[in-house]
């Protein structure tokens, strides 16, 4: 028969492999959308439109940039510390 320890254990390790594959699923996700979002660009920059192309860069650099950032502010906060 399985304690409470083991079952603690048990559904602590079913939490970090759903968070890990819900996250490789996301990093997938995004690079799918920023290939896409840059081939667009491409496309937009070859048929002459050069202010969509730049607009398209432009909010694939921002987003990019707030993912690191609120990303590594993620990562940087201690658990159970308050984040504000």
């Amino acid at each position: 028969m399985m304690d409470q320890n083991d079952a603690v254990i048990a559904i602590e390790q079913q939490c970090w492999e759903s968070d890990a594959t819900f996250k490789k699923r996301g990093q997938i996700l995004g690079f799918v959308f920023v290939s896409l979002a840059l081939s667009a660009s491409v496309v937009a920059a070859y048929l002459g439109h050069d202010w969509v192309a730049g607009g398209i860069v432009s909010v694939i650099s921002a987003s990019m940039t707030a993912a690191f950032i609120v990303g590594r502010k993620d990562h940087d906060e201690k658990p159970g510390s308050d984040p504000s």
